[in-house]
């Protein structure tokens, strides 16, 4: 008997996920949850739908919740939510807290959310990329990398969820913003999911969780400027083994330099 089909999304924070996931959450008759783990639990915040939430934030320590009971928990709160969108002829994606498993205090090499769902369901799963040295900036300049001890490790990180997904399909940032509409048909076509060329106006209509970036807008979605480089943060750069590793393997230009100036001649391109 086959299994019934989820579609999951994972990227690290501030890679332009927000803007990928939005493209996705307007194709027909697509449901797409935002920034879901099964055992990210956060700070103790308002939500009273959720007992288990509070429990673990409050009194994890007493009442020592096992991985198996969190994950049995978590696949019982979700399985409802895909049997109503099957009902309805729907198509669940999942987007993946991807940080909270390879940027943990205790990192991880693997994607609890499929590692919970993959005996239950058949994944169908696309990873999107972008250019680290830009992502590092981003993620830098609001806390984000506070388990990371330098830009090489940082890459490492990088290159291990790609290892973890290898070969499922995966899309690249800057494809995305050259040519939103080629990318979102491709990124449709991996996942099994129905495309619609009058995507865009619906696109401002779309709020997802994790809107940290340049916010909502479908004039938002074109390459900008490469973010200011450190001289310390280039040398990290340049002299970075993980991040020679993902030059090799996705074209990345190995100067930050370089970077900025191939930018500015796309930019200028396009007008």
């Amino acid at each position: 008997m086959s299994k019934p089909t989820i579609r999951t999304v994972h990227h690290f924070a501030a890679t332009g996920g927000t803007m990928i996931c939005k493209s996705l959450a307007v194709l027909p008759d697509v449901y797409l949850l935002s920034e879901v783990s099964p055992f990210t639990f956060g700070q103790l915040r308002f939500n009273p739908v959720d007992p288990l939430q509070q429990a673990v934030c409050q009194y994890q320590g007493r009442l020592g919740f096992s991985a198996n009971e969190l994950a049995q928990a978590f696949y019982n709160r979700l399985r409802p939510v895909y049997d109503k969108v099957a009902q309805q002829g729907g198509h669940l994606v999942l987007r993946d807290h991807s940080h909270s498993d390879w940027f943990s205090p205790q990192p991880r090499t693997v994607s609890t959310l499929t590692e919970v769902l993959k005996g239950a369901f058949d994944l169908k799963s696309i990873v999107t990329l972008r250019n680290p040295v830009e992502t590092y900036v981003s993620a830098h300049k609001r806390g984000w990398t506070a388990t990371v001890a330098s830009f090489d490790d940082y890459c490492a990180r990088i290159l291990s969820l790609v290892d973890y997904f290898d070969g499922r399909p995966l899309v690249h940032y800057e494809d995305f913003v050259a040519d939103p509409d080629a990318s979102l048909r491709a990124m449709a076509d991996a996942l099994a999911l129905p495309y619609d060329p009058g995507w865009r106006a619906r696109y401002n209509s779309v709020r997802l969780t994790g809107d940290s970036g340049r916010g909502s807008g479908d004039a938002d979605i074109r390459p900008l400027p490469l973010k200011p480089v450190s001289a310390e943060l280039r040398r990290a750069v340049l002299t970075s083994d993980n991040y020679r590793q993902l030059c090799e393997r996705f074209g990345y230009l190995r100067d930050p330099e370089d970077m900025a100036a191939a930018r500015r001649e796309a930019i200028a391109a396009r007008g």
